[in-house]
């Protein structure tokens, strides 16, 4: 079982091995934001080197993503950006000339640790061949025991930037007095890198109230007006850090949506159509039939 802290919000081992983890996002502001679900990536989207023998990293399609982006091309002096798989100096994932970036998954580590060892496995055996086995844990496993997994969105969301400081200049001074405590603090080191980031938000958004019509650019707006209600702090932590850029990325009505952070908040600037990132494509022939048709 797969358990979020609380009663009332967590996922158990058959949930996120058929990748039904889905949940309404907010319920307090307005009607349209009632209506807005936020549903888990499929495992061989997010977690790298999923699938046996067809192994691909995340990083790949984010890289797709910002090549079919002309914000980020037009950051470039020449040329494009590539993926840069060997790190051994701690290099940017993403590369081009006059600029860098480096991608993170902004979730917590145990609810990523869940999404891999939950999730019904997948195997390529030859072209177009594809296997499913079972999760690398399930309830008959010797191993098995339930996994402890905040949403880090939401953990975000109840501290204040005074809290995050707090828990941060501890680091080395304390134990970890809880999960919330030590995966706020992976989150709070990802943001002090020195380096221009891309936090990939692992969950596709959609509105299950078929009354609700709204064009991506809509959508998007009030998806990001969530967002700032659950980043701002922790946004204002890292602007305190270091003087780079923070980005974020979204899956929303079949395109990507990035989004820059500011002083005054989140601003969308630009949309990437998920056919312009072929890698991105070739990983649904693995995931669940239909998982991309509710809007």
């Amino acid at each position: 079982m797969i358990d979020n802290g609380k009663k009332k919000n967590y996922w158990t081992f058959e949930d996120i091995a058929r990748n039904t983890m889905q949940r309404k996002y907010w319920m307090n502001i307005k009607d349209v934001d009632n209506s807005l679900v936020e549903q888990f990536l499929p495992a061989p989207f997010i977690i790298d080197n999923f699938v046996k023998g067809d192994e691909i990293s995340y990083e790949t399609y984010l890289v797709e993503m910002v090549n079919s982006s002309q914000y980020f091309l037009d950051k470039l002096k020449n040329g494009s950006y590539h993926h840069r798989k060997e790190q051994s100096h701690r290099e940017c994932d993403c590369c081009g000339d006059g600029y860098e970036l480096d991608f993170k998954i902004a979730e917590s580590e145990s609810m990523m640790q869940a999404k891999s060892i939950f999730s019904l496995g997948k195997r390529c055996i030859a072209s177009g061949v594809i296997a499913t086995t079972t999760p690398k844990v399930n309830r008959q496993s010797r191993r098995y025991k339930p996994i402890i997994a905040p949403y880090l969105h939401k953990l975000l969301r109840d501290y204040s930037e005074h809290q995050l400081k707090e828990i941060n200049d501890s680091s080395n001074k304390e134990p970890e007095r809880d999960i919330e405590t030590k995966e706020i603090r992976v989150f709070l080191n990802n943001l002090q890198v020195q380096k221009h980031l891309l936090l990939f938000i692992p969950y596709r958004f959609y509105f299950d109230n078929r009354e609700i019509d709204l064009t991506i650019k809509e959508g998007a707006n009030h998806i990001i007006r969530l967002l700032e209600n659950d980043y701002n702090t922790s946004m204002s932590f890292r602007r305190k850090c270091c003087n780079l850029d923070t980005f974020f990325a979204f899956y929303f009505k079949k395109t990507f949506v990035i989004v820059k952070s500011n002083k005054g908040g989140l601003e969308i600037v630009d949309y990437v159509d998920k056919l312009k990132m072929p890698t991105f494509c070739h990983l649904e022939i693995y995931a669940p039939l239909g998982w991309d048709l509710t809007e």
